[in-house]
Formats: structure tokens, sequence, C-alpha cells
């Protein structure tokens, strides 16, 4: 179960028998659950100047699922999401990035049906196995015409005035 915005308001219970109690938009919600994992202090990575990103055109996904959820998409025509654009490690795969992309362009193509949606990616990581929800997202997302261009780090994409070039290395082509 996905909660934002949410605060935990309190724990009862024990190992295998808890009860956790969490507020959200001024309503509490129990939960029964067999284990608590809280991870606290997550903060998004900044887009700062010195990134190669041109902060007029681009968005974090957490600036994004804001867009999407205001359904600001009204005129937007062609949609990017790249996964990866900063990881130089899998070390440092948070695991929920590629999930978060594949269901923000599902909900871009609901809001905008005749938008070109494209997820750019090095790696697409589902956490489960096939028949899983994501997988039936990702199955969804390529019948709804997103499109799925998987690129080498060696590689990346290059963002131009108005165009996106994708190399594809076993090729020596890129995919504008």
């Amino acid at each position: 179960r996905r909660l934002l915005n949410a605060r935990l308001a309190d724990v009862a219970g024990g190992p295998g028998h808890y009860t956790v109690t969490i507020e959200q938009a001024g309503q509490a919600q129990a939960y029964p659950c067999g284990a608590v994992i809280l991870a606290l202090g997550a903060q998004p990575w900044p887009l700062g100047a010195e990134h190669w990103v041109d902060r007029a055109r681009t968005r974090t996904q957490a600036e994004f699922a804001a867009e999407l959820a205001a359904g600001g998409l009204a005129d937007l025509r062609h949609i990017v999401i790249q996964l990866c654009a900063e990881r130089e490690t899998a070390a440092r795969c948070s695991r929920v990035c590629c999930r978060a992309g594949l269901r923000q362009a599902l909900q871009a193509k609901r809001l905008q049906p005749a938008a070109e949606v494209t997820v750019l990616y090095r790696d697409l990581f589902l956490g489960g196995p096939a028949g899983d929800a994501a997988w039936d997202e990702l199955v969804e997302a390529q019948a709804a015409g997103v499109a799925f261009i998987r690129y080498h780090p060696a590689h990346p994409p290059v963002v131009g005035e108005k165009a996106l070039m994708v190399p594809i290395p076993a090729t020596h082509d890129a995919v504008e």
C-alpha cells in the first residue's frame, strides 16, 4: 500500500501481530500487519544548475507526480521519462524509481491519450516475478502506446534544443 503525506500515529501489538494506525488527510486508518519497517529521511536528489538538464523542461519524479495529480498535462504532446539518469552503480539503485516511472507513464497516457510517452531506461527493475502487478502495468503501458527504449550508460541520451537523441550502441544509430 502506498501512502503519501501520511504520518505514523500509533503502533500496537507485537511481532507478527501489529496494528499500525496511519493519519492521512486528517483521517486515521488502522492496518493489521506482521512486521513494521520505517524508512525515514529519504530525500529526492536535487537537480541543480550543475546538472546537464534544462530545468525549464525537466522535472524530477516527485515534481512530475505533483503535475500529474493536478492534471497539468494539457499542453504536453511529447513526454520522456528517463530512468537511471544519475545512477553510477547498481548499488545505488533505489528499487522504486522504475515502478514509479512506469505508473507515471500510464497516468500520463490516461490524462493525454494522444501524447507520445517514451520511457528511457538502463535496467528496468520491476521487483517481482512475471505475473506481478508491475508486469501487468508494463504490458498495459505497451498496449497504450508507451515506447520503451534501453540505453547504455556509456552512451546516454543527448538532450538538444528541440530533440532528444538516444544512441543505440549495437547498431551505431540513434533514435530521435
